[in-house]
């Protein structure tokens, strides 16, 4: 007859499988998603723009199990834009190959939009082959430079900044064709950068939203806290914040950074609609 383990034995053996469970948990839960059904408010949209639905893509790091739900959940949705902050693709290995095809699932209706994160930088893959990688999808890579959707009548115009943690973000040439009378939202990848922007400087209008990731909302996290999240994200670390340029939305995003945990910080992608109305 085998004897009873002790009581040291079995601790450790309990100890063990908790962290055996935890693991497996933390995986788990960085290959779930959350998509989230948000409403953007701004009393000065034009009418003409009430209803437009954003999604708003982060930190995908591809290839990446989450970011697959993500482009599947925006193919169901039939979202009219799709903008995404940085980190498309890792540090290492640079897949370059994987955004067109990607992209080509996670479109938006009426445009996709994106801009460089710190990754993308540390890939060096040069600004010219990742931007042709989103064209061949029908994207536009914005650096520092702006666009202009047109919807429904309207036009909704989108200034895209290169990551201030590692890049060169430049307000002069990302202002230099951008109409300023025009309803706008900011992309921009690592959020502390959001703080440094001067409206009053650089007479800009409120914006309608800024859109942000890199925190990744601190990926590993504890009950009611947040120990870590990376240089670069300022104050910031997930959900709405207010901004002197105006309100900024910093997603958790949906890759993975360092290791491929998560716990207590479910990936997500958020589905913005905008409502010409008071926020309360």
């Amino acid at each position: 007859m085998s004897a009873r383990p002790s009581r040291r034995q079995f601790l450790k053996a309990a100890a063990a499988l908790s962290g055996s469970l935890l693991v497996a948990d933390s995986i788990f839960e960085a290959r779930s998603l959350e998509v989230r059904h948000l409403t953007l408010d701004a009393p000065s949209l034009p009418p003409a723009l009430d209803g437009l639905r954003i999604a708003h893509l982060t930190d995908l790091h591809l290839p990446c199990a989450a970011a697959d739900r993500a482009a599947e959940a925006i193919e169901a949705e039939g979202v009219d834009l799709v903008v995404v902050t940085g980190d498309t693709i890792q540090r290492r290995p640079r897949r370059l190959e994987l955004v067109t095809p990607f992209m080509l699932r996670a479109r938006g209706r009426r445009g996709t939009f994106a801009v460089r994160g710190n990754n993308d930088h540390w890939s060096r893959v040069g600004e010219p082959s990742l931007a042709q990688a989103y064209a061949d999808a029908g994207a536009t890579l914005l650096d520092n430079s702006s666009a202009v959707v047109h919807y429904n009548g309207a036009d909704l115009q989108i200034i895209g900044l290169d990551d201030p943690s590692v890049g060169t973000p430049d307000l002069a040439r990302a202002l230099k064709d951008a109409d300023r009378t025009l309803p706008s939202i900011w992309l921009v990848h690592s959020p502390g950068y959001i703080d440094r922007i001067d409206p009053v400087a650089w007479h800009l209008p409120r914006a309608i939203a800024i859109f942000a990731g890199h925190t990744h909302g601190g990926q590993i996290r504890g009950p009611g806290c947040t120990p870590y999240t990376p240089p670069g994200s300022g104050r910031f670390k997930s959900g709405w914040y207010e901004a002197p340029l105006g309100p900024a939305y910093i997603s958790r995003g949906v890759g993975t950074s360092v290791i491929p945990f998560r716990f207590l910080c479910q990936p997500e992608l958020p589905i913005f609609t905008l409502r010409r109305r008071t926020a309360t």
